[in-house]
């Protein structure tokens, strides 16, 4: 039931990506960058470099945000702590000009040095 639930939504999103892409090409990638985290490919990163890209380019800071804040997990994840605090910087100057103050707080608190 769920599996086609997301073929259903994956076929619809790449559609609307085709023909309004400043509404949906950062959230297509962003949705393929989830289903290949879930299934353990190695596509993440490419596919969240993706929706940066997207998000950027058709000016949807909320999905620039997501998809840095998403880099930066993954990156921690996979061991690379110099790359994932540069995604988590990104995505805290994204959701600084998107205007989430909460969301900011969060994220200069996880940068903010260790163990003083």
């Amino acid at each position: 039931m769920v599996r086609r639930l997301v073929r259903r939504a994956r076929k619809r999103f790449a559609i609307w990506s085709r023909h309004c892409p400043e509404n949906f090409a950062a959230r297509q990638a962003l949705l393929e960058a989830e289903l290949a985290r879930v299934a353990g490919r190695g596509q993440v990163l490419d596919r969240l470099n993706a929706a940066l890209e997207a998000a950027v380019r058709h000016d949807r800071i909320q999905y620039e945000a997501l998809a840095a804040e998403l880099a930066a997990r993954h990156c921690e994840a996979q061991g690379q702590p110099t790359m994932a605090e540069l995604y988590r910087e990104r995505a805290l100057r994204a959701y600084q000009r998107w205007g989430a103050t909460t969301k900011v707080a969060l994220l200069t608190e996880q940068l903010a040095p260790r163990g003083s």
